[in-house]
């Protein structure tokens, strides 16, 4: 390796210079998303349900898959897009699917109901929908021969969306328009095409008419037109991909409201039975947890008689699923391919640190990567005075820092201090009512909360007495060390 990592000044290195001394590519502990991971295949682990929620054109019933943030939801989403976009993916998919997702990326319908509740959501969800097909269409379809497979009453259909997607997408409409007036170079010229419209109206020559632009029916009244259009594409089924429903800016930290979104969407009939379509929500474990009561204060029944079961699938993972995981990862991103674990750059004090690693991830493939990469950073501030290996002192370091972080990120802060000060493994709701002046109560609501989030485990006795048992691993060391939060 070059000696560019050298410093006169101090004993630190780049993380990236650090990883590139061990053998690592710099990116390996960079995606802690789904969005940013190069290898999703490579690294990830398939749940045993995978099959069934990948479906099939002849299994279209909607699914919903849940669990807390960061155990996976997105990759398992990816992985079906990815399916859905190549040749094997077509045969085990029995047919040919076009997959839509919406997520965090596509908030303008989120935003148009929070400006107009009026409307249920399932309506702008559905203008969501039918503008991601047409751009879809409008993307991949060959234009010039598409144009010969409509009639005409959806190539006024067409139109008018087409018109309409000017002002919603121009980013879409720009990207296509540069894309068919490279293709079509004897279009270039035509004063006919003086805009995007112009340039897809000339392919329907004289079969539709630019009088009547207005769209007067709803989405979800059209949108069996938009998938009889999607087919002539040679498209056997539509999934439409629901994922961070409570990661829009609308939404973000309102499970509540998140599910309140949710509901008339699960609620409506005349959507779930559209044919050819298969819908596929990706629900964080709070907004999963609120729809029954959602669905009950909203007077809407959410339709499981639709749905391929009545339970959700959960994404969960075992020590022994994040160890594969971990393994997977250091071999995918190990240059010469040869280290499956950060033992071989470990200091003779400390041991184990693949199971450490592992233990206070608490099944979180996200987590993980997270704590790994602190790991790192913390090694690199001091890599010439400890030649470039992981000491005790340094995990610690980087353990406390992640124990605090992570904590703080996913629970309650004052919920977490008040178990943290409470300085007890075993928690029985009264001590802790009577040790917070709080009442019962209101002692209740915080633990039974934090139980929710997967902190504790609650019991009762026949009493009535409550008791909790921290089981998150990164709390039990925050009140092991007394860290202060």
């Amino acid at each position: 390796m070059k000696d560019n990592m050298s410093n006169n000044h101090s004993t630190a290195v780049s993380p990236a210079a650090l990883l590139e001394k061990w053998g690592f590519e710099p990116s390996v502990f960079n995606a802690d998303e789904a969005r940013k991971e190069t290898r999703l295949d490579s690294v990830m682990e398939y749940p045993e349900w995978f099959l069934e929620v990948l479906g099939n054109t002849k299994s279209l019933d909607f699914i919903i898959i849940t669990g807390p943030r960061g155990t996976g939801k997105s990759s398992i989403r990816r992985s079906i897009s990815d399916h859905c976009k190549n040749r094997i993916g077509n045969d085990i998919l029995d047919g040919s699917v076009l997959c839509i997702n919406i997520d965090h990326d596509s908030p303008k319908w989120v935003e148009n109901f929070v400006t107009n509740p009026q409307k249920p959501s399932v309506n702008y969800f559905c203008e969501e929908i039918v503008d991601q097909l047409l751009v879809a269409v409008l993307t991949y379809a060959d234009i010039e021969s598409f144009k010969d497979k409509l009639d005409k009453k959806e190539a006024f259909f067409l139109e008018r969306y087409i018109y309409k997607l000017q002002s919603t997408r121009p980013d879409d409409v720009s990207a296509i328009a540069d894309r068919l007036l490279s293709k079509y170079k004897k279009l270039r010229n035509s004063e006919v095409v003086k805009d995007w419209l112009g340039i897809l109206t000339s392919f329907f020559g004289n079969q539709v008419s630019l009088e009547n632009r207005k769209i007067e029916t709803s989405a979800i009244e059209d949108l069996p037109i938009m998938i009889q259009i999607v087919k002539k594409c040679n498209f056997d089924a539509i999934y439409i991909l629901v994922d961070e429903i409570d990661e829009y800016d609308l939404t973000t930290g309102k499970p509540g409201f998140a599910a309140e979104i949710i509901v008339p969407i699960l609620s409506s009939m005349n959507l779930l039975e559209k044919e050819s379509i298969g819908l596929k929500f990706f629900l964080s474990a709070p907004v999963y947890q609120r729809l029954e009561s959602t669905s009950k204060n909203m007077s809407m029944e959410i339709r499981y008689d639709r749905t391929l079961q009545p339970d959700p699938y959960i994404l969960e993972w075992s020590d022994d699923n994040i160890a594969t995981m971990l393994k997977k990862r250091l071999m995918s991103y190990s240059t010469d391919k040869n280290y499956n674990s950060l033992k071989d750059f470990c200091s003779t004090d400390l041991i184990d640190i693949d199971q450490k690693i592992v233990k206070y991830s608490y099944k979180n493939p996200r987590h993980m990567i997270q704590f790994c990469d602190r790991i790192v950073r913390y090694t690199a501030r001091v890599a010439y005075s400890v030649d470039f290996c992981i000491n005790e002192q340094i995990f610690n370091k980087a353990l406390t820092d992640f124990c605090k972080w992570i904590c703080n990120n996913i629970y309650p802060k004052d919920y977490l201090i008040a178990i943290v000060n409470f300085q007890k493994y075993e928690i029985v709701d009264l001590d802790f009512a009577q040790n917070n002046r709080i009442s019962i109560d209101h002692t209740h609501d915080i633990l039974d909360e934090m139980s929710r989030l997967g902190a504790l485990k609650s019991r009762s006795i026949l009493s009535g007495e409550k008791t909790y048992t921290v089981c998150d691993p990164r709390i039990l060391y925050l009140i092991e060390k007394e860290v202060e939060i």
